[in-house]
């Protein structure tokens, strides 16, 4: 995983490889809970608290909002890197990054 994280830093948005490392970090954590979560059909609090702390779940949204605003490869790697350690929080991050990213982009904010 560390050469997902040191060619994705090329040309990084600061705070890209921050998030990529704090990623990486969280294997084990969200790893041990990947049973737990499949069985009760959610992400485990600790897991999810985690995520909010490092930015993955603004990954996508504009800076000026607070987000992360990675670039497209930056986040898939984010993706990859979660998904290795449990597919469902990859995915999760995915679209909760992906819908917030969106609104943070695209709506007016009022």
């Amino acid at each position: 995983m560390t050469d997902v994280i040191a060619h994705s830093a090329r040309g990084a948005a600061p705070g890209a490889t921050e998030m990529l490392w704090a990623a990486h970090s969280l294997h084990d954590l969200i790893d041990g809970h990947a049973e737990d979560n499949d069985r009760r059909s959610r992400i485990a609090e600790p897991v999810v608290d985690r995520l909010h702390e490092i930015g993955a779940i603004g990954a996508l949204t504009p800076r000026a909002l607070g987000g992360g605003e990675l670039t497209p490869r930056q986040a898939m790697d984010l993706f990859r890197i979660l998904s290795y350690a449990d597919p469902a929080t990859g995915w999760t991050t995915f679209a909760l990054s992906s819908a917030t990213g969106i609104a943070g982009a695209f709506l007016d904010r009022d």
